[in-house]
């Protein structure tokens, strides 16, 4: 009996030591991916400005842009969905980009440099236009480069707040698309909240 006694009184001690000497797996420090129940809310911006010339002309937009700004969390995230389309302004000339559509989804505003070429979430399709008039619909790639830069300068008092991205296109002949012209194009995106 008395060792039973004994023996429940260190069973008894074990367990309570090994009761508040254990952590529970919630309480790691390791980070953890939390993903809210509800979608953010995306906010549509109060103006939305092309600037797209380049040399050879200009791009303006093909049917209407879908640009929205979740700006719950910082830096801002956006999601763009637009075509443009090329508008020379030399009669005659052929530019190799006739046209291309650009869509990202939940791109960081962090002033990082993106590369568009096919990742998860975002892409930049090109149709382009070889010097014989065929059209050629490629994605950006190593050969077709396409870099976007997405950033949230900080607003001066009394200024509403901005996303500035700058779009960077490169387009080179490869030995399938021969007869493409190599042009680049550079073109910028005011988002206003």
């Amino acid at each position: 009996m008395i060792l039973m006694n004994h023996s429940l009184r260190i069973l008894i001690a074990i367990l309570a030591v090994a009761a508040v000497g254990c952590k529970s797996p919630l309480d790691t420090d390791a980070p953890r991916i939390e993903r809210p129940v509800t979608p953010p809310i995306l906010v549509v911006p109060r103006s939305v400005d092309f600037q797209f010339n380049y040399n050879g002309g200009q791009f303006v937009t093909v049917g209407t842009p879908l640009v929205r700004v979740d700006t719950t969390i910082s830096p801002a995230q956006v999601w763009i969905d637009v075509m443009m389309q090329n508008q020379p302004s030399t009669p005659g000339r052929l530019p190799s980009i006739k046209e291309f559509h650009i869509k990202v989804d939940s791109m960081s505003a962090d002033g990082y440099q993106n590369d568009l070429s096919n990742r998860q979430g975002r892409f930049l399709q090109f149709v382009l236009e070889a010097t014989d008039g065929v059209e050629h619909t490629v994605f950006a790639d190593d050969n077709q480069e396409a870099k976007m830069l997405v950033d949230e300068p900080t607003p001066k008092p009394g200024e509403r707040r901005r996303i500035e991205v700058t779009l960077f296109l490169n387009v080179q002949r490869t030995p399938v698309l021969a007869n493409v012209p190599k042009e680049t194009a550079v073109g910028r995106l005011i988002i206003e909240l």
